[in-house]
């Protein structure tokens, strides 16, 4: 059985790298039942598409986790906006 990080490995290798992803990777869904709720920090988030993803699989579960997503591109932090934007009052 391969370690997480040997799947992930694999993938990156083969180019199917997480953050092209629609989803969030299946590695990351499964930790979550195992997660206290809390808040969620994601450095290096890009535009935030993975912190989306998780905000609409966990909210209806938690209702008052929340979400924190660090970003140092000029282009990652503009997409972010714009996609946060879309849904006032859910995202800022």
């Amino acid at each position: 059985m391969n370690t997480t990080y040997e799947r992930l490995l694999e993938r990156y290798n083969e180019g199917n790298v997480p953050w092209d992803a629609e989803l969030p990777p299946p590695e990351v869904l499964a930790l979550i039942p195992t997660l206290p709720p809390g808040r969620a920090l994601y450095l290096g988030c890009g535009y935030g598409r993975l912190l989306f993803a998780l905000r609409d699989v966990l909210e209806h579960k938690y209702p008052n986790i929340k979400y924190f997503g660090g970003e140092l591109s000029e282009s990652g932090l503009e997409t972010g906006r714009a996609v946060a934007a879309l849904e006032p009052g859910r995202a800022s």
